[in-house]
């Protein structure tokens, strides 16, 4: 009776362990499925946090220097819109330039032609007082009877030939007046050229560094030497051209298209000279030559040491 009653006694503790034990590993079970549970669903936003950023992130590629960088879209749609005001900004300024450097050249222009309609109406009128002049004298220089008249009219005869040499005067000076006159309007015309070629040539270059990458005074000057040399251009026909960047445009795509001519030649030629190339004879003082072993010591070359090696056996040697 002690025995047994003391045996429950004792056991239940250990029932009570054990129960205690389920219990704990139950509890720690389901602790642990929640562990899973909780972390599957932390794996699961994680998850779908990573699709959403994946979808759209906010984020976009952005190229400086030649390096791509992953900045925030709103910094790139700022950065475009500072880019895009500050070509028009300075598109409007160039056009701005390019509107008062035209109506400079208006006015400048319209100064020019005033001054120069002066100065060529009054050449004008001095050219034709000039013949004016000049048909007077041919006709005092055609008078008939001069000794006649200085006899009859002595008085008369001087007031003439006073007169008479007054013009001549008069003649010389205005033929002076419009020597000098007629140069320096040539001297204007020319120098009123010389300045609207060279801004037409500024223009043009200007025109040619945005339309042709890489142009420069460098290619320039190749292109105007391959027209002078290929073309026959003179200087002076290729300042003309200048003017003019069209022109300009088609001489430079017929000097790049030439030069990949040449090199497209070049290449030919080199690989027909590859091609053409003789090749070295095999066997002919090759160092592994073969040699025969036979007591001649000739050195054949393989087909010529069969041929006489079959000889040899053929003859019962």
């Amino acid at each position: 009776m002690t025995d047994s009653a003391t045996s429950p006694d004792v056991q239940a503790p250990d029932v009570e362990l054990e129960t205690t034990g389920v219990a704990t590993a139950d509890q720690d079970t389901g602790e642990g499925e929640a562990s899973d549970t909780d972390h599957d669903d932390d794996g699961l936003d994680t998850e779908q946090s990573g699709d959403a950023g994946g979808e759209d992130d906010g984020l976009d590629d952005f190229e400086l220097d030649g390096k791509t960088y992953r900045v925030p879209k709103a910094l790139i749609e700022g950065q475009l819109r500072n880019e895009d005001y500050t070509r028009k900004t300075q598109e409007l300024a160039r056009k701005a330039e390019a509107a008062e450097a035209r109506d400079r050249a208006a006015k400048a222009q319209e100064e020019f032609l005033a001054t120069h309609t002066e100065a060529v109406k009054a050449n004008l009128a001095d050219v034709a007082e000039l013949k004016a002049l000049e048909k007077t004298l041919a006709e005092y220089q055609s008078y008939p009877d001069w000794d006649r008249l200085q006899q009859d009219n002595p008085a008369e005869f001087i007031k003439q030939q006073n007169l008479w040499a007054q013009m001549r005067g008069q003649r010389q000076e205005l033929q002076e007046k419009v020597a000098k006159a007629e140069e320096t309007l040539g001297l204007e015309a020319r120098k009123r050229a010389d300045e609207a070629r060279e801004s037409a040539i500024k223009d043009t270059f200007a025109i040619l560094q945005r339309d042709i990458r890489g142009w420069n005074k460098e290619t320039a000057t190749k292109v105007f030497d391959f027209a002078e040399k290929t073309g026959g251009y003179s200087r002076a026909e290729l300042l003309d051209v200048a003017t003019d960047p069209r022109n300009v445009k088609l001489l430079h795509l017929a000097m790049t298209g030439q030069q990949a001519i040449n090199r497209e030649r070049a290449a030919k030629k080199a690989e027909q000279s590859q091609r053409t190339k003789p090749a070295n004879e095999v066997g002919a003082g090759a160092p592994n030559a073969r040699r025969a072993s036979d007591p001649s010591g000739d050195a054949l070359a393989t087909k010529a040491w069969m041929e006489r090696r079959n000889k040899e056996r053929e003859a019962g040697k």
